[in-house]
Formats: C-alpha cells, sequence, structure tokens
C-alpha cells in the first residue's frame, strides 16, 4: 500500500517531533544526572525567560485570563487612545532650488516593503535605537510612512560630504578584534 505525499509528510512531521521531543529529555536527563546546580539553574532560566505569555491583567475590576479576552482589552484601550486619519498625506514645502534636487528618486510602498524583509531580524539596533525585529513586525503599518518619509527626503538637498563619500562595506571578519 503507498501512501500519499500528505500522509507520508504528516508521519515525517511526527516522527521528528517525537525526535526533537526525546532528545530535549534527554539533555535534561544529562544536566540532572550531572548533579551541577548552576547548569541546571541556567537550563531553568532559559526555559523560564523564552515563554512570552502575557499574565493576567485587569479590565476595570476584572481579571482576564484568556488570551482571546486579553486582545480585546488592549484593543479596546488602543482604540481608545489612537487617532484615526481623516486625511491625506500633508505637502511639505520644497526647502531647495531646483538645480540640486533629486527629483527623479521615487520610493515605492514594495520598495519599502522589500528592504524590510531583507532586515535581518536578530541584528542589533542601529542609531536610531529601534531594532529591525521591530519593522519586521510592524512591516504592514510602516510601509506607507517610511515611503512618504522617502519620498520627502528626495526632494531635499544631499549634504557635499555625501556627494564625496566614497563606503566599502566591511566584513566583520575584516575588522579588528577588541580585547
Amino acid at each position: 500500500m503507498t501512501l500519499s505525499y500528505k500522509q507520508n509528510t504528516g508521519e515525517c512531521c511526527a516522527l521528528w517531533r517525537h525526535s526533537v521531543h526525546d532528545a530535549q529529555i534527554a539533555v535534561e536527563q544529562r544536566i540532572v544526572e550531572s548533579k551541577n546546580l548552576g547548569k541546571f539553574f541556567r537550563h531553568v532560566n532559559a526555559r523560564l525567560s523564552s515563554q512570552a505569555n502575557i499574565s493576567c491583567i485587569m479590565d476595570g475590576n476584572t481579571m482576564v485570563l484568556d488570551d482571546y479576552a486579553k486582545a480585546n482589552v488592549f484593543n479596546k484601550y488602543f482604540a481608545s487612545i489612537g487617532k484615526i486619519d481623516r486625511g491625506p498625506v500633508p505637502n511639505f514645502p520644497s526647502l531647495v532650488n531646483d538645480e540640486k534636487c533629486m527629483c527623479d528618486v521615487t520610493v515605492t510602498e514594495s520598495d519599502v516593503l522589500r528592504a524590510i524583509c531583507k532586515m535581518k531580524a536578530n541584528a542589533s539596533s542601529g542609531p536610531d535605537c529601534l531594532p529591525p525585529v521591530l519593522f519586521k513586525k510592524l512591516n504592514n503599518s510602516l510601509t506607507t510612512p517610511l515611503t512618504v518619509i522617502y519620498n520627502q527626503l528626495s526632494v531635499a538637498e544631499v549634504p557635499a560630504d555625501w556627494k564625496k563619500a566614497f563606503v566599502v562595506p566591511v566584513s566583520q571578519k575584516a575588522l579588528p578584534q577588541v580585547s
């Protein structure tokens, strides 16, 4: 009897899940058998810190425990403090003369979305102190405002130093190691 692709894939996934579970149990068993308290507590703390559950929250005088109800409480709160966008994007006056304008540069929402998707989520924050994972999680909300900002920047004057600069990417392996 031959199995269909879906059945075969399901069995492979189940086998993989069991293998991962067994490997985790084996690691924990080795930690317990080593009788090393430091190793044990490091493992326990790592397991505890990776949980992303939201604890109980209060909605008035009512304690909310269900995830769906928590999401509704947060939604109600943020909807009450947020503002509804009821107008078009404002026009900003040009601050430079047309001779030095980069008017031929146009950034589209798909360009911004593509750039956000290419970002490494686990990279460190840049000079703006905003982690890349923030942009990746909020990409649908940020593409339009960022597109507007980039298109407004395209009509501004480029600093003279930027025109003279020679930017070369340097791999981390080439950088000297600081001890």
